[in-house]
């Protein structure tokens, strides 16, 4: 930083106030720039943790077509035959 101050004041003639005005003006825009950057990522980090938590409430454990356990969090969904399972366990006793 002093020496790109050094650097300006041997080649253009400024008075201080310019000077320090100018490099304030650099440092204000600059800090801006970074302000508006971290916005956007926040927004980014935002949407994917709202994308993640909506795959953890979506599981589907034949996704891939190979069946896997649910990962931490996750619950697996109810089975469609369970009602089938039940209704047969249901009838066998009626038949007795």
């Amino acid at each position: 930083m002093v020496a790109i101050i050094r650097a300006i004041t041997q080649w253009v003639s400024l008075t201080l106030p310019q000077l320090i005005g100018g490099v304030a003006g650099i440092f204000v825009i600059a800090l801006i720039v970074m302000w508006f950057a971290d916005s956007r990522d926040a927004r980014k980090e935002a949407l994917a943790q709202a994308e993640k938590q909506e795959r953890l409430a979506n599981f589907d454990p034949m996704a891939d077509g190979f069946p896997v356990p649910p990962l931490p969090g996750q619950q697996l969904p109810p089975s469609p035959r369970a009602n089938r399972v039940v209704t047969a366990a249901a009838l066998e006793e009626t038949n007795d």
